[in-house]
């Protein structure tokens, strides 16, 4: 168990596979390879889709921008498709990060079991009240301007639904993922990003290998407050 734990996202609490066992229209399941569309919600199937094995990436494209801004890294026993149960269609693409085995389940056969189940409209209620509250602290945060800040907190947000791996025994955790992969995070150049994540790496709140990024999340945690801590210091 990692210090992660303690903010993980609470999908994982919302089982939703055994939410629907033994509904009428039962999940499908497909395996998908690295780099395949899992879903978009552009589609507007009305379908949520459960992270079995392996992980996806989340990306999400605001309107009007031509560049899809990497949103999450989603791992086993968690899911993704929000849109599908507020009924929008959005602007979300799912893509498998590593070879992935995914359960498609019908939003609607969601809400028949909701619709019986008040522990379960519980447990949906708690988990996008906690998603609409994530969503509000990222943006107070992305106000920060201190870029060292922002790039620890994305990789702490990219971590926390599963999109990490536990190092067993060391208290850290290991991301699959590109400095370009952290740009399109966080939204500001790669040159930028590749600075500030070297500053981490130099202040040892990160190990950074090709293609992987290593931390402690108390300690990357606490980097991130002292970053933006100096920032309303420089600012008043």
């Amino acid at each position: 168990m990692t210090k992660l734990d303690s903010e993980k996202c609470g999908c994982r609490d919302l089982d939703l596979l055994a939410a629907v066992a033994g509904a009428e229209q039962e999940p499908e399941f497909r395996q998908v390879k690295p780099g395949e569309t899992v879903w978009e919600s552009a589609a507007g199937d009305g379908h949520l889709i459960v992270v079995k094995v392996g992980s996806v990436r989340v990306y999400e494209t605001a309107e009007g921008s031509p560049r899809a801004r990497l949103a999450h890294v989603v791992g086993a026993g968690h899911w993704v498709g929000v849109e599908s149960i507020a009924g929008v269609r959005g602007n979300t693409r799912v893509v498998a990060a590593e070879p992935t085995t995914v359960a498609i389940i019908a939003a609607k056969t969601v809400f028949e079991r909701v619709a019986s189940n008040p522990s379960l409209a519980r447990e949906l209620i708690r988990h996008l009240a906690e998603q609409n509250v994530e969503l509000s602290n990222e943006i107070t945060q992305m106000h920060a301007h201190d870029c060292t800040a922002q790039v620890a907190l994305a990789l702490l947000r990219l971590a926390r639904c599963g999109g990490a791996a536990d190092d067993e025994g060391t208290g850290r955790v290991t991301l699959r993922i590109t400095q370009q992969d952290v740009a399109d995070a966080v939204g500001i150049a790669r040159e930028t990003v590749n600075a500030m994540i070297q500053r981490l790496a130099d202040s040892g709140a990160i190990q950074k290998q090709r293609g992987r990024i290593s931390f402690d999340p108390q300690v990357l945690s606490r980097q991130a407050a002292s970053g933006m801590a100096g920032e309303a210091v420089s600012r008043s």
